[in-house]
């Protein structure tokens, strides 16, 4: 018992759920299931009688945190309660299991996911507030620096490519608590490049009323924001339109290979530089990506609301966990309810 209260608090302190499958009670998700919201919020904030700590982002014998669970449930209360409770809509538990916040994109509930899409907001902020003062210690124990990391993207297949593909600079700053970062390419959206010139600047100690916050200054619109503020206005608008006009399409992706190697001339001599009063080695970073696309299938996410007790969900919907880490298994249950 010691053992397991143990690897929960740790999982619970980094962010992930447990599954065990030992385990015979849920009373989080029981209540989530039962839709007692009173009881949701007393277990969470352990103001409940006979149960010292809870999980909350912990995983049931069928797959599901107590989030996904209510999202299953079409619970927009529940919903509302475990992410105000800051429950993780990111998490996936297991390769074929969909995070709650893809749930939500695949049922196009707007208001689901809205509360989905700002609560993954309200976590970082929320994290970034607890972890404040250990973050400023860090930053002071390190000494001052400034460092450019410089990207492109060539291929052994297509000659062109390191001209068609977006290259960029980050120039990052470092000094007592406080980083910059300053760089133009922000990502991709529907395979196009988005570019820009923005700054992102973390506040360190003795900041005044900025201390600890994360700025961001777009020097095309000439305006500073928080970056929790920027994103969580206009731009989860915009994604909530491009969600609902979807067609369904869901995309992963994953690090294959990373391997970091010194980077040597032609004769096979490592590289080193002189750099102000530093002697150093220039290294090449080698990575292969794959972008996994699966469409989506509602039909069978309502399953949940057949069923008449927690009891009756647990015994129908029970799945292996050890078979879901075979693609080839015919035992993933999990998969088929919310995938096509």
């Amino acid at each position: 018992m010691t053992a397991y209260l143990t690897t929960k608090l740790l999982f619970h302190c980094r962010g992930r759920g447990l599954f065990c499958s030992e385990r015979k009670n849920f009373p989080l998700h029981k209540a989530v299931f039962e839709g007692n919201l009173s009881l949701i919020s007393r277990i969470c904030t352990g103001k409940h009688d006979g149960i010292l700590f809870v999980d909350k982002n912990e995983i049931d014998p069928c797959g599901n945190s107590a989030l996904a669970l209510a999202i299953r449930l079409r619970n927009i209360d529940a919903v509302k309660i475990l992410t105000d409770l800051y429950c993780s809509a990111k998490l996936n538990p297991f390769p074929q299991v969909l995070s709650p916040l893809e749930m939500a994109k695949t049922i196009k509930d707007r208001k689901i996911v809205e509360i989905l899409m700002n609560s993954v907001q309200k976590v970082k902020q929320h994290y970034l507030e607890v972890h404040k003062e250990a973050i400023f210690r860090v930053l002071e124990r390190l000494p001052d620096f400034s460092i450019d990391l410089h990207f492109e993207c060539t291929s052994n297949f297509i000659p062109w490519m390191k001209h068609l593909a977006p290259t960029d600079t980050y120039h990052i700053y470092k000094q007592g608590s406080n980083l910059r970062l300053d760089m133009r390419f922000l990502g991709y959206q529907k395979l196009r490049a988005i570019e820009s010139n923005i700054t992102v600047l973390f506040k360190g100690r003795n900041s005044g009323d900025n201390e600890g916050e994360l700025l961001l200054v777009d020097h095309v619109l000439g305006r500073v924001t928080s970056i929790f503020e920027d994103t969580t206005n206009a731009k989860i608008e915009k994604d909530l339109d491009n969600i609902m006009t979807d067609q369904d399409i869901q995309k992963k992706y994953r690090a294959e290979k990373i391997k970091i190697e010194p980077e040597c001339d032609r004769r096979g001599n490592v590289i080193i530089q002189q750099i102000d009063e530093y002697t150093v080695q220039r290294y090449q970073v080698n990575s292969v990506y794959t972008m996994t696309k699966f469409k989506l299938n509602n039909k069978h996410v309502e399953m949940l609301t057949k069923y008449r007790t927690f009891e009756e969900y647990v015994k129908v919907m029970k799945i292996d966990v050890f078979s879901l880490g075979n693609p080839a298994s015919q035992a993933v249950s999990a998969r088929r309810d919310i995938r096509q």
